[in-house]
């Protein structure tokens, strides 16, 4: 009898119901959903002005860009729920072949229908081998830390390209650039670029720029064999 209670004890514990989630998970999960569900919104309207004949083409290109805003901010919020899950289902970024160059316009773009500074863009087709979702976070923070710098009569200059067989984004403005003292202190804008680009076997590099203020180089391992970089985004030139 004895063990037949324990047997009984046991088969009770092994088909017992799992226990209810935190608090604070929960709390997360209602609230991914709802962002998720603000985020659908969004992109719905944004689509609904993208087909409308009364916006005008200048309009029309900012609509464009919300979208675009919007799927980045998806992507945001599907990568923190990576980085949230149970321990069992780690999950680590995926590394592709990025166009760096292309991914630089894109961002120059977002930024210049927000900020009153004057921009300048180049760029030779570069690739390098990064996750696509932190190599555009590392991106806009800097161009973003630029634009705050300079002010509405700022001049902030984005190139991209190669040397000796690196990958470099190089991001100068003619703002009070960085003083001395405060370059070894790691803000958390440049912390998130910093640890990417250590990440993918490369560094952030902080000096003075020619223009007079703050250079900011993500310096990443370039692609040696970099094929179809003119077949792939050939509609998206060098040049903004």
């Amino acid at each position: 009898m004895e063990h037949l209670r324990t047997d009984l004890t046991m088969r009770r514990t092994l088909h017992r119901a799992p226990a209810p989630p935190e608090p604070n998970v929960t709390r997360r999960r209602e609230l991914r959903h709802d962002i998720r569900h603000e985020l659908a919104t969004i992109g719905l309207l944004a689509s609904l002005l993208t087909d409308a004949e009364d916006i005008g083409d200048t309009n029309r290109s900012r609509v464009k860009q919300l979208q675009l805003e919007t799927a980045w901010l998806d992507e945001l919020l599907q990568a923190y729920d990576r980085e949230h899950s149970e321990p069992e289902d780690y999950w680590s970024p995926p590394v592709e072949r990025v166009r760096v160059d292309v991914l630089a316009a894109e961002a120059v773009t977002a930024l210049r229908l927000t900020s009153p500074a004057r921009f300048r863009f180049e760029a030779d087709p570069a690739v390098a081998y990064a996750n696509r979702l932190r190599l555009w976070r590392a991106l806009r923070n800097l161009i973003d830390n630029a634009s705050q710098a300079v002010g509405p009569n700022g001049v902030i200059s984005v190139r991209v390209g190669t040397e000796d067989g690196w990958t470099v984004a190089q991001i100068d403005d003619n703002g009070p650039g960085f003083p001395e003292e405060a370059i070894g202190y790691i803000s958390t804008g440049l912390r998130v670029v910093r640890d990417f680009a250590t990440d993918m076997g490369g560094r952030l590099e902080l000096r003075t720029s020619q223009l007079g203020g703050g250079c900011a180089r993500i310096v990443l391992p370039g692609v040696n064999d970099p094929g179809g970089l003119h077949r792939a985004d050939s509609g998206a030139g060098p040049h903004l």
